[in-house]
């Protein structure tokens, strides 16, 4: 039996959850059937942010009957970085095309979402870092200072007003 029957994409994509698009989400679109995935890929993925295409700045990635789309941290991980700058806070538009089944049949139609992207500012990412356990000498008084330098080295000075040191101590 020749299949000769188009792959359609199944319902809902898995992102944004929340209506909006950060680095290390990813958008899968999911097929009926499964892709033809083999490098290079026969479909293409176009990324446009506020009408400016930066398709550049995400990584695709082909399995079984998914699609992923997901933003190319390390490309978007420099300060001045103009697709970061352009990324940030804009109305994406993403489209897949030409995807194939196994039989090489074409997907019948273009499919296309959009969605918001988060603010990409990454001079201002708060972070937080819960339950780090220091092991120091007994009855040695652990400061914010101590612990500044052993995570941030020479850059720790205008972080260490904003940590906080508790001691617990356990039982063996």
């Amino acid at each position: 039996r020749v299949d000769r029957v188009r792959p359609r994409a199944l319902g809902a994509l898995h992102e944004p959850r929340d209506g909006v698009w950060w680095p290390g989400d990813d958008v899968a679109a999911r097929f009926t059937e499964a892709l033809d995935c083999r490098r290079p890929y026969s479909f293409s993925v176009t990324v446009t942010a506020d009408d400016v295409d930066v398709s550049d700045a995400v990584e695709v990635t082909c399995r079984d009957d998914t699609i992923d789309v997901r933003f190319d941290e390390v490309l978007l991980s420099g300060a001045d970085n103009a697709t970061a700058a352009t990324l940030a806070n804009a109305v994406v538009e993403l489209t897949v095309d030409g995807a194939r089944d196994l039989a090489l049949n074409a997907q019948a139609a273009p499919l296309s979402w959009s969605f918001v992207t988060g603010n990409f500012d990454i001079d201002h990412v708060a972070v937080s870092i819960d339950d780090v356990r220091v092991l120091h000498a007994r009855d040695a008084a652990l400061t914010a200072d101590d612990v500044a330098t052993a995570l941030f080295g020479d850059d720790a000075a205008p972080l260490r007003s904003l940590i906080s040191v508790s001691s617990s101590s356990s039982s063996s």
